[in-house]
């Protein structure tokens, strides 16, 4: 019991590109489903294009979706994206 604790902290709750792309997604389905009200969207859509923003600037080279599922081990293994610079 005591070993799953101690795993279970030093798992650190991460997120990858598609995580992010996959928010902007949501962001959109739900906009046009009317999800969000008149006075949030200014906000929402403001969140969304500095997500996609972030998604574009950190994105691999390859335009091939399925080269990048196959290289992008960032993605696969969940490590924390950062922006080039944000150290």
């Amino acid at each position: 019991m005591a070993e799953e604790k101690t795993q279970t902290q030093e798992q650190k709750p991460q997120i990858g590109l598609r995580d992010i792309a996959f928010a902007v997604e949501v962001l959109k389905v739900a906009s046009r489903r009317g999800a969000f009200e008149l006075n949030e969207l200014k906000s929402v859509g403001e969140l969304g294009e500095r997500l996609s923003a972030f998604v574009e600037a950190n994105k691999p080279e390859s335009t091939d979706l399925e080269a990048v599922g196959e290289t992008d081990q960032d993605d696969q293994t969940g490590e924390v994206v950062t922006p080039e610079g944000a150290d």
